[in-house]
């Protein structure tokens, strides 16, 4: 059985969650060459060379989509907008709405998390 693909994916959401996804899984994939996406666990998930996990997608039945960073737990002094929730490693940024995007935090994100893979 062929694996689908994370633009069918996210073709296959509500279109307020299809927007959202659609950004932030560009934002991801442009930010470092070497980001990779797959379907794991039914959701966008990117990693880099060496199976390593940088962050996943969870879109919500309430019309909003968690980007989660792995590992963030590292991070998250630097970027209080995380959210741990009760979870122990990762934390997450939420958004209800494209326009409230903050591309910058993202990649500033990005760089973190891939600062801590790589070490």
């Amino acid at each position: 059985m062929k694996e689908r693909s994370v633009d069918l994916y996210i073709l296959d959401q509500k279109e307020e969650l299809k927007i959202i996804l659609s950004i932030l899984n560009d934002i991801v994939l442009e930010y470092d060459s070497e980001i990779k996406s797959s379907l794991n666990y039914g959701l966008p998930f990117y990693k880099i060379p060496g199976n390593k996990s940088v962050c996943y997608l969870t879109p919500h039945q309430k019309n909003s989509v968690d980007i989660t960073f792995w590992n963030s737990y590292k991070i998250i002094d630097k970027f209080p907008q995380l959210d741990i929730r009760d979870r122990k490693r990762m934390a997450s940024l939420n958004y209800r709405k494209a326009e409230d995007i903050d591309i910058k935090l993202i990649q500033q994100i990005l760089d973190a998390t891939l600062n801590h893979i790589n070490q």
